[in-house]
């Protein structure tokens, strides 16, 4: 079942991004700043869990089931009997404590296994904080926990981990500049249309003569506008000649497209960014602008008059960001 929900996962990522087919899977993710599946599932139960561990056993009926060794800030517990309640155990089953890892012919109980999920995030912990104390007049009387031992500060270390472990099960191919994230990024406020060319040029998969794919990987890589350098992201919006008055007078003080520029969270250098791919029509399809020009006219010392797009490409920034 992991397999085939896998399988729509990828959908779905190539959906926001509208990549090329031929996109690898872990551009994908990181482009549409889905995690693989595998890894959002533990999230998902890890943060499940710590809502467990971390909610007063007095109102919660599974926190109170919790063993008495897990440090919570109350110390009341349900009875023994009925910690496996509603658990219908084999004969030869020997549960675990709560911290020692599973093996093969012993294993936890359903509330021990949720317990061992949120281990990691205990670290040196003496307790795990509570994220709903208002709600028990006997907690209240406590000092507050610390901005360091939060509830908030758990869930941010949650999503942590998910980031490292993103990183080291699916790392993107090499010349892949960008980390993972999972905040969405800010060009994705655009029109689909616009915000899939960030995406296509970012992968290394979009229309530009230096992203080849399968089909027409024998084309030549020259740059069609100049001729002078292989037409790659960088050499289009930076370095391209035939793009240079628009790009000093749209972007005068971009010079970097790498992960740490401060373009990828700037507005308003996005919004103008997005201007000069649709009045150049970098990385459009083929069809929808007129034929590069020739060699004859592409050394000419008069540059080219840029594209100008039809009304349905013609966009308000204000209004798309």
């Amino acid at each position: 079942m992991q397999d085939k929900l896998d399988v729509f996962w990828h959908r779905v990522q190539r959906w926001v991004t509208n990549c090329c087919s031929s996109t690898p899977v872990p551009i994908l993710a990181i482009e549409s700043f889905l995690p693989p599946l595998v890894l959002l599932i533990e999230h998902r139960q890890r943060m499940a869990d710590l809502r467990v561990v971390c909610s007063p056993p007095e109102i919660n009926p599974a926190s109170a089931r919790l063993h008495k060794s897990v440090p919570n800030r109350s110390p009341y517990r349900s009875l023994l009997c009925h910690r496996s309640l509603l658990v219908k155990l084999n004969p030869a089953h020997r549960p675990l404590m709560w911290k020692t890892p599973q093996v093969t012919i012993r294993k936890h109980l359903s509330i021990d296994e949720i317990a061992h999920r949120t281990l990691p995030l205990l670290k040196g912990r003496l307790s795990f904080p509570s994220h709903n104390r208002q709600l028990v007049p006997t907690l209240s009387v406590h000092p507050v926990d610390p901005p360091s031992d939060s509830y908030t500060t758990l869930k941010k270390e949650s999503r942590g981990i998910l980031l490292l472990e993103w990183r080291s099960l699916s790392p993107p191919p090499p010349g892949y500049p960008y980390p993972p994230s999972l905040t969405p990024h800010p060009f994705m406020g655009l029109p689909k249309f616009m915000a899939s060319r960030f995406h296509q040029m970012r992968s290394g998969k979009s229309y530009l003569a230096a992203h080849p794919s399968w089909f027409n990987r024998d084309t030549p890589s020259l740059c069609p506008r100049c001729r002078a350098s292989a037409e790659t992201f960088e050499h289009a919006i930076l370095h391209c000649e035939a793009r240079r008055r628009l790009k000093e007078g749209l972007l005068p003080t971009l010079t970097s497209l790498h992960a740490a520029s401060p373009l990828w969270s700037s507005d308003h250098d996005i919004t103008a960014l997005s201007r000069f791919i649709a009045l150049t029509a970098t990385g459009f399809p083929p069809d929808m602008f007129p034929p590069s020009p020739t060699s004859s006219t592409a050394h000419s010392p008069v540059p080219s008059p840029p594209f100008s797009p039809s009304p349905r490409f013609m966009f308000s920034p204000v209004e798309d960001v």
